[in-house]
């Protein structure tokens, strides 16, 4: 088997190495490997440089001859396929590239005059001899829809990781994102036994020294049988053992109808299955946004300071812009609430631009509201190292002599879990809210909020054991 290998370097001597550039042809071979990945640095494009509109760009010198090469292979990769070969792809995204057209655009005379040059975004992938959608999705979360594929994702899953998702795609799947139906990786045949083959990204393995690779027994180096392995898998699958003529479906055993009730009950096992993990995935990032009360700032903290005050059973109004953080109403009282997420203690600074908000409000509406200030204290630090007080004792004349309500990210979270669990509360903590002046007493216990952290490696080490 001649194997050409395009933009992809292995360790392997039974292989021939160019690049997607090189005038080489592909029909002097059975099987064409293509890493579209590394092509577009071997036209001088530096590896993520993004330099028009976010997509890397050709240089103008370099541009007619990568369009000349791309028109070039993809002729040769749609008859290389037709004639019955293999062609094998290492998937990535859609590979855009900018390339210049040679034409230029002026505008303004004399000293003015400015030339711009037309440019034009080209897929990199436009030379596969099949259509399909690829989306990013990067990982090595792997798992085999064919037995073979899966022997090698098993003997070698410290090398394989998938760079793009197969939305649309030719042939059956032979991969998969675990727990899940996203495809990494197709094949397809023509009829004349034609293949392409489209496979996760087998990725070099880490190796802290090269020159000491271990040898096998045969002097090789575990690199090469690796790429042997793999090869010899793709010429396995280019050329497999004699199909079943189509009206033999015709005749089947009992134990196929069984088998096939089976299977069309454990898929539909499965798609309930992944439903339910989708339900739970949903409901636990719905369950970390909450963490933003004591972790984030600026609008992501108001946002859910706004939630918030929602589940309490407060109206929430959303200030705007450069007022008001919010505006909250309950039973008929208002207030005005400022948000802030700081890296130390809050400060008197926050107490007078409440304070502030609380003078408008109260110009604009004839009524004065009240005052509260949310704090996400020592916001970079775990809660459990937050020793220092969020409000210090310096703030605390000027917020109580104004009737403030001052009260920390972690405390709302405290009363929002509260409620959810007994929406009994929610007046009695609105009016704790509304009545309190200065610091709000209590929903500062920790273990009322979390789970403590040896309980927490009680409960993995029962689940390792199960």
């Amino acid at each position: 088997m001649r194997v050409l290998s395009l933009d992809c370097w292995w360790n392997e001597s039974s292989v021939d190495y160019y690049a997607f550039r090189d005038p080489v042809s592909v029909f002097d071979y059975d099987v064409v490997i293509w890493d579209p990945m590394n092509t577009p640095g071997t036209y001088g494009v530096e590896p993520f440089r993004e330099t028009f509109q976010g997509v890397r760009q050709i240089s103008e010198d370099e541009s007619p001859r990568f369009m000349s090469d791309l028109s070039r292979r993809k002729q040769e990769f749609l008859q290389f396929v037709e004639m019955g070969r293999a062609l094998v792809v290492f998937m990535a995204p859609n590979v855009i590239v900018s390339v210049h057209t040679g034409e230029r655009e002026t505008s303004g005379t004399g000293k003015n005059r400015h030339v711009t040059k037309i440019v034009e975004s080209v897929d990199l992938l436009s030379a596969l001899p099949v259509e399909g959608e690829f989306f990013p999705g990067v990982g090595y979360e792997i798992a085999a829809r064919d037995n073979e594929f899966g022997r090698l994702l098993s003997k070698y899953s410290e090398r394989w990781c998938y760079r793009a998702i197969l939305e649309k795609y030719p042939g059956r799947p032979l991969a998969v994102v675990k727990g899940t139906d996203k495809v990494v990786s197709a094949v397809t045949h023509n009829d004349r036994d034609g293949m392409v083959l489209m496979l996760p990204d087998f990725v070099d393995p880490e190796v802290e020294d090269v020159d000491a690779e271990e040898e096998n027994a045969d002097g090789g180096s575990q690199v090469d049988e690796d790429i042997e392995d793999l090869l010899r898998w793709i010429k396995d699958l280019h050329s497999p053992s004699e199909e079943l003529p189509r009206w033999v479906e015709n005749f089947s055993f009992v134990e196929d109808l069984l088998r096939a009730e089976e299977i069309r009950q454990l898929e539909k096992r499965r798609q309930q299955l992944l439903l339910e993990i989708d339900k739970k995935k949903l409901e636990q990032a719905e369950s970390d946004d909450w963490k933003l009360l004591f972790t984030a700032q600026g609008a992501t903290l108001e946002h859910q300071v706004a939630l918030a005050f929602e589940v309490l059973g407060f109206e929430v109004e959303r200030g705007e812009k450069g007022r008001t953080d919010l505006r909250i109403k309950w039973q008929g009282k208002k207030a005005v609430v400022e948000v802030k997420g700081v890296g130390k203690s809050a400060s008197e600074k926050n107490a007078a631009q409440l304070e502030k908000w609380a003078s408008e409000e109260t110009i604009s509406s004839g009524m004065p509201p009240k005052g509260v200030l949310v704090v996400n204290a020592w916001k970079n630090l775990p809660p459990d190292e937050r020793v220092q007080p969020a409000f210090p004792e310096q703030m605390l004349p000027f917020s109580v002599n104004r009737g403030h309500c001052l009260i920390t990210g972690l405390q709302l979270l405290a009363m929002v879990r509260a409620c959810k669990s007994d929406p009994s509360e929610r007046d009695a903590i609105c009016a704790s809210i509304m009545e309190t002046v200065g610091t709000v007493d209590g929903w500062d216990d920790l273990d009322q909020i979390f789970v403590a952290a040896e309980r927490s490696e009680l409960a993995e080490a029962d689940s390792a054991e199960v």
